[in-house]
This record gives structure tokens, sequence and C-alpha cells, in this order.
């Protein structure tokens, strides 16, 4: 268990990844499992109401489509996730987080005191994703961010390592 986790865990906090994919063995759901592996912590997927096509056109098409219209599609977790510590999961689509993940997140009960984000990319990085995590928990403290290409997912296990010991996860 890591440090930080194992100081959450001497404070009863309760330390989850949280991730949204959108399709089974995807980019992100790769990086999720590189985290979790490397923390020793289970993973909770974020679930759309209606799920994403496979095809990559048209999954950008509805992603789109989504973004352009201002489409915020349901989804759903496991549980709803703690007021403590979140580690959030995320593709990053036209620089932004995806619509689904907004109002998923924008729909807790409480707010994370904590969340550490990370995403995989085509190119932007993180986009504007830690301002939009700011305006949706304007309370929250929001800590440095890692943002893995999509096409290098496979190749990522060091760039995890390095970043959560910045964090002083491990």
């Amino acid at each position: 268990m890591s440090k930080d986790v194992k100081a959450f865990s001497n404070r009863r906090c309760i330390v989850e990844i949280a991730y949204f994919t959108h399709a089974e063995d995807g980019n992100t759901e790769i990086l999720t499992r590189k985290i979790a592996g490397q923390l020793n912590l289970p993973t909770n997927r974020i679930m759309p109401k209606k799920t994403y096509p496979i095809s990559y056109e048209a999954l950008v098409e509805r992603a789109k489509d989504e973004h352009e219209h201002s489409i915020f599609p349901e989804a759903s977790i496991n549980h709803e996730i703690s007021d403590d510590v979140l580690i959030l999961g995320t593709p990053i689509w036209f620089g932004e987080l995806p619509n689904v993940v907004k109002r998923f997140l924008k729909e807790q009960l409480v707010a994370p005191r904590v969340i550490y984000p990370f995403c995989t990319n085509e190119g932007s990085g993180l986009g504007n994703s830690i301002n939009e995590l700011k305006a949706i928990f304007p309370d929250t403290e929001i800590k440095l961010g890692l943002a893995v290409q999509g096409s290098k997912v496979n190749k990522a296990d060091q760039a995890v390592a390095n970043w959560l010991e910045q964090l002083n996860l491990i």
C-alpha cells in the first residue's frame, strides 16, 4: 500500500479509483489497471446508460455531437464516490472531459476532498480537464494530473510510477 494511501487509511479515509472508458480494454482502462496495480486498489468503472460505439469513427461522431449540442448522457457506477480521495481516470475528448463524465461528477451527492486526475488523449494532454474539475468541485484540492497519449498507454509503466512517486502515493 502506498504512503498516502496508508496515511489516508490511518485517518479512516476512503481512497478509490473511478474511471470512464468507452470500450472494454480501451486505453483509459489499460492505464487505470496500471495505476490500480501500483496502488493495490480496486477500480470502479463509470458506465454510461447508452454504451458508446466501438468503432473509432462512430465514437468520434457521437462524442462530437454530444460536445457540439451540449448533450450530457447519464451514467452510473457501482457506488457513489466518497467524500475523501478520488483517483479519476478519463479520456480527453475535444480538449475536455467527456460530457458523460461531467454529468456523472455533477450528480454526485458529495465532493471528494482530493482528486488525483489522470487521462488518455491523442495530443491534447490534460486539455481543460483541471479547470473543469475545479468548476465542478470548487472546494476540492485537485492534484497534479497524469496525461498519457493513447497510442503509448501500453508502455506507460514508468510514467505511472513517476507520477505516483511525485505525488508521494508510492
